[in-house]
Order: C-alpha cells, then structure tokens, then sequence
C-alpha cells in the first residue's frame, strides 16, 4: 500500500527557470550536523554533501495521493469526478425512475452504494502510513488533491474523502520542531482542488506554514533553489498549486504540473 516514487525529471522541468540571483546578505550560521542519518533528518545529515546542489539535482522520495490513509468503506464519496463517482450518478438516476422506491424498498440502492464504497476503498487507499509517519520515513514530496468541505474544512480526496489536510499541517508544525529537522525542504503539490474558495485556502496555508517564530516556511517563486542557498533562509517549503489564476496572484505558490501538462 505504501508507495513511494523519486522526483526528479518533472521537477527539474518547472523549476529549472528560477532565478539564481536571490541571496541572502547575512546567512546564519548551519545547525550542527546530525551525528546519525535517519529518515527524519537525511537532508540534514546529508548537507556536506548537497549544499552545492539545486534542489532538483537531488533525489527527492515522495508518495502518491498522500493523504489517503484516511479512507475506508465508510468514507463519504469525494467531488473528484473519479470512479465512485458513476457509481453516485446511477444511484441518483434511479432515484429518480417510477420504479426507484421500489429498488430502495428492497435495499438495492443502498446495497450498490455500499459495495460501491467497499470495492472503491481498495484502490483509492495508496498509502496506510499517515502524514507524520510519512514525514519521519524521510518523505518529502506531497501528492495532495483537496476538496473543500463546508467553509473551512479541507480533505484530501481520491474517489473517497480521505484525511483532513489539518493532519499534514499539524504533522508539517511538529516535525519543524524537531532538533534535527531544520533542513529538510517539502514540497507539497497540491495538483488537484475541487469546490475551493483557492484565496481562502491558500491564505490559510499562509497562516499555517509558519516556523515557531512566526516566520514563513514557504519558499516564494522564482527564488534561488540552490540548497545553499535556501538553508541561509528560513524558508523551507515548496507549495505547488494547480489554479493558474490563483498562482499568478500569490508570489509564494508555484505552477503545479497540472497547470503545464493540463494533466
């Protein structure tokens, strides 16, 4: 269930064109280097060794649909227009015929839409590991595809809602606060919204991704991504995002592949 793929060729593609003018006058001083490598410091305990690199020079271990550890036969059905969403549409369509009350008096309805949600479940959950666990493995590449639920509560989807983004954030504010994890660069790509207010959601992710200072952790576009660079600031997060519209209004948010591909 666990998987996991390295973030090289795409990456290099969208970010190869940021400027490499961007410095900082007075860098501070590295943290010390952790004495052992694990998966929650590997950037960290690997810095004599990249700090001369471009981000996308290195092999970055990422998972796909992130965020759906959360799902199970239970879950509501998501907006994502992916397969359970047929599933929905029939059962709607019958609602909707002389003869859906029959159907329903007979338990068909609901026993479709169960073993729709059953066999949905299989395939939708890519990953039992959650965010913090994620994170602690070394993982630093976030495929996330997000709905948004009521006014401010956000999931992560696939076919099924999965886990509440609150999750990701909360893990990204505790992991910060590890001795050993000033380094470490995430990027969260947050290639596929639906039914999102995008100024509202990424205003919140603003508010969020901060260090325990108050300092932003978001690394704006069209900076410097050499890791020399980036570690001489206190930005440390990457956040793609696929509204275009929504990206050329906030400098801190990069062009999502989905944006490039139309994928």
């Amino acid at each position: 269930l666990y998987r996991v793929f390295l973030v090289s060729l795409w990456f290099s593609i969208m970010i190869g064109c940021a400027d490499d003018s961007n410095t900082s006058p007075e860098a501070p001083p590295l943290p010390d280097r952790p004495t052992e490598l694990s998966g929650e410091s590997w950037m960290s305990y690997s810095r004599d060794d990249i700090i001369n690199r471009r981000l996308n020079d290195i092999a970055i271990p990422g998972t796909h649909d992130s965020g759906t550890y959360g799902i199970t036969a239970d879950s509501s059905a998501a907006d994502d227009k992916k397969g359970l969403s047929v599933v929905m549409k029939w059962i709607d369509d019958m609602e909707n015929k002389w003869y859906g009350p029959v159907l329903d008096s007979f338990g068909v309805l609901q026993a479709v839409d169960d073993a729709g949600k059953e066999i949905t479940s299989w395939w939708a959950r890519t990953q039992r590991d959650d965010f913090s666990t994620q994170l602690l493995n070394g993982i630093r590449y976030f495929d996330l595809r997000v709905q948004q639920r009521h006014t401010s509560s956000f999931y992560c989807v696939h076919s099924l809602l999965g886990a509440n983004l609150d999750d990701l954030l909360d893990g990204i504010d505790s992991f910060y606060r590890l001795p050993d994890a000033g380094l470490e660069i995430l990027i969260l790509d947050f290639q596929h919204t639906f039914d999102m207010d995008h100024d509202a959601f990424v205003d919140m992710l603003k508010t969020r991704l901060r260090d325990k200072n108050g300092s932003s952790l978001i690394i704006p576009r069209g900076t410097n991504l050499h890791l020399k660079s980036l570690w001489e600031t206190s930005r440390r997060i990457l956040v793609f995002y696929d509204d275009e519209a929504t990206v050329a209004k906030h400098p801190e948010l990069w062009y999502s592949s989905s944006v490039r591909t139309g994928s």
